[in-house]
């Protein structure tokens, strides 16, 4: 009898110390949602039964403690009830927030990589806001250069946000690797500078109680979600959600610049640097953007094949970049030249009238033909001249009308000199 109590003693401070190390654990890694607090009040509940039914087993012994020996069954089961409310409601939790990870990331199978960072920054955010629960307004943040400046921002007035600049130094959110929890924006004056403070306060939302600092590229982009209540400390199943999040936004990131990257190649001429033929949608974009009146003008270079049979096709590739820097030399910079064929270029004058342009085109054909290029390996100085036809260019769904226009008073010009050379 005596063994068996010993057992049974032992057996209780095993189950008192377990569940008391269980409410230990949960009360530091447990997020704090409701069903934390059914298991921490579940664990201490088992746990006061197991010390009850320890105390009540030396009442064989001490006898005033003999009245409780049934009050540790009550807390058992009770607590057990706790216990497994708390974990079935984990579990539904789990779940939820597995689903909205899976909705958050079936939000970006489409992604458009062909946008303008500000606009695909913006679709980021706004899939992230939507998301997580509760999150009402947010926006990013980016490295440029020698200061962060904001880049995308849902909720807030973005005119006036991209005008704050912070500098690097003064960023204090630079060096975070992970998802934080900050104060609201005018609580947090030992974070940010005065002067970029009193900026934040004119555009910030008052009623914004907490943000979460998501680091989406280190030391580069940074999502702030912005929430009107405050928030429990980003942990357990709802920080690795915000993790996965994190995770998944930084790779599309990268994924982002690696595409942006191969197509500035890919648009791009490699024996002119020119715009190639696909880099034509990217221009034409540019100018829908802002058509207040383009020209396109097709330009081919006359004699080339005749340079090309004569000195070599290498001879003729350095006629080409010459041609072209001379080209781009007397073009303004917002002009865009484009390689159309092997001698043939297309310019598309953005904000030009076509009295404008047909001006200007014909002050580069005088001073381009008195230049000439000059071959070293013959001691020789080629000429250069060309042709050229011009149409207006009032939006990206008249291109092709447009280079018809343009091709056929550039064959017209060629005609006049054909025509020319044949009287001469």
């Amino acid at each position: 009898m005596v063994r068996e109590n010993i057992f049974i003693n032992l057996t209780n401070v095993f189950a008192f110390e377990i569940f008391v190390f269980l409410y230990s654990f949960m009360t530091v890694y447990l997020p704090k949602e409701s069903y934390s607090l059914f298991v921490k009040i579940g664990a201490i509940v088992v746990a006061t039964g197991a010390f009850v039914d320890l105390t009540s087993n030396f009442s064989t012994y001490l006898d005033p403690f003999e009245s409780h020996n049934q009050l540790h069954n009550v807390m058992f089961v009770s607590g057990g009830v706790f216990l497994i409310t708390g974990f079935i409601l984990s579990l539904l939790s789990s779940y939820k927030q597995k689903l909205i990870l899976k909705a958050f990331i079936n939000s970006y199978k489409e992604v458009n990589l062909d946008a303008n960072l500000k606009d695909f920054l913006e679709k980021l955010l706004e899939s992230l806001i939507h998301s997580i629960p509760n999150a009402k307004k947010g926006s990013v943040l980016v490295k440029e250069g020698n200061h962060y400046v904001f880049k995308a921002a849902l909720g807030y007035d973005f005119e006036k946000l991209k005008d704050i600049q912070i500098e690097l130094n003064e960023f204090p959110d630079a060096r975070l690797t992970k998802v934080k929890l900050i104060k609201k924006i005018n609580q947090r004056s030992d974070r940010l500078p005065d002067k970029i403070l009193q900026q934040l306060l004119k555009i910030q939302d008052f009623r914004i109680k907490s943000t979460i600092v998501i680091p989406a590229k280190k030391n580069e982009v940074f999502f702030y979600v912005d929430f009107e209540q405050g928030i429990p400390r980003v942990k357990g199943i709802y920080g690795d959600m915000l993790e996965s999040m994190r995770i998944f936004i930084a790779s599309l990131i990268e994924k982002y610049e690696m595409y942006q990257q191969l197509r500035q190649i890919y648009d791009k001429d490699p024996l002119t640097n020119t715009y190639s033929r696909t880099g034509i949608d990217k221009i034409l974009v540019e100018i829908e953007e802002n058509p207040n009146g383009n020209v396109l003008v097709i330009v081919d270079i006359d004699g080339l094949k005749k340079v090309n049979d004569t000195y070599g096709h290498k001879t003729g590739d350095e006629f080409l970049r010459f041609f072209v820097k001379e080209l781009r030399r007397m073009l303004r910079i917002s002009d865009k030249i484009i390689r159309f064929g092997g001698d043939e270029f297309l310019i598309v004058m953005e904000n030009c009238t076509l009295s404008n342009a047909i001006e200007k085109m014909h002050n580069i054909e005088e001073k381009i033909g008195k230049t000439g290029f000059f071959v070293r390996e013959s001691n020789v100085l080629l000429p250069i001249s060309f042709s050229y036809g011009m149409s207006f260019l009032p939006s990206k769904k008249h291109f092709d009308k447009a280079v018809l226009n343009a091709d056929r008073e550039l064959y017209e010009m060629k005609a006049r000199k054909k025509q020319s050379m044949t009287n001469d």
